[in-house]
């Protein structure tokens, strides 16, 4: 009688023994599995794409200075302007695609508009200064943006690198026709 409970006990003890631990690591992974998709999912509705939005808005303001800036730029503005242009297709493209490869619930992108930037007083092209610097702010979240884009963001980073760099030979461009109004 002895042994058979002596049995009994080294069984119940032997089956726990192997239970408990199958028992923590499923535990673990159920744990580590929520971790690892509240990682994945965004911490706000707006974060679905948090370089995309805010460079596709700075990229919509920068167009829109670019369109009011005045024509004596040799041709330069006009240039950064199409490279504005194709950016934003890039971006745009980029934003569609993922949507289309992973959808999202409806409403779930909540894009908030960006304050425009102030012209300096007695910048003698304001325009050209502000579409500066947008561009560069867009350049930084292009720069930020992840790499699931099929490389649009960095065909869209190419553009806005050579929109800054035809910006800025538009305002070299200005100074040098024009000495008086530096």
């Amino acid at each position: 009688m002895r042994n058979q409970r002596n049995y009994r006990r080294v069984s119940l003890v032997h089956s726990i023994g192997l239970i408990l631990p199958t028992l923590a690591l499923a535990a673990a992974g159920s744990v580590s599995g929520a971790l690892w998709a509240q990682a994945k999912a965004p911490a706000k509705q707006e974060e679905i794409f948090p370089n995309m939005d805010p460079a596709l808005s700075l990229l919509k303001q920068a167009q829109s200075e670019l369109q009011k800036g005045a024509e004596d730029f040799g041709g330069h503005r006009e240039t950064a302007l199409q490279h504005v242009n194709a950016a934003l297709t890039d971006v745009q493209t980029a934003i569609d695609t993922f949507l289309k490869e992973h959808p999202t619930p409806a409403g779930v992108r909540n894009v908030v508009p960006l304050e425009p930037v102030p012209a300096k007083p007695g910048d003698p092209f304001p325009h050209m200064d502000n579409a500066l610097r947008l561009l560069q702010k867009a350049q930084a979240h292009l720069s930020a943006a992840w790499h699931q884009y099929h490389g649009k963001e960095k065909d869209a980073l190419i553009h806005v690198n050579a929109a800054i760099a035809e910006v800025q030979k538009g305002e070299e461009y200005y100074r040098a026709h024009n000495p008086a109004k530096k």
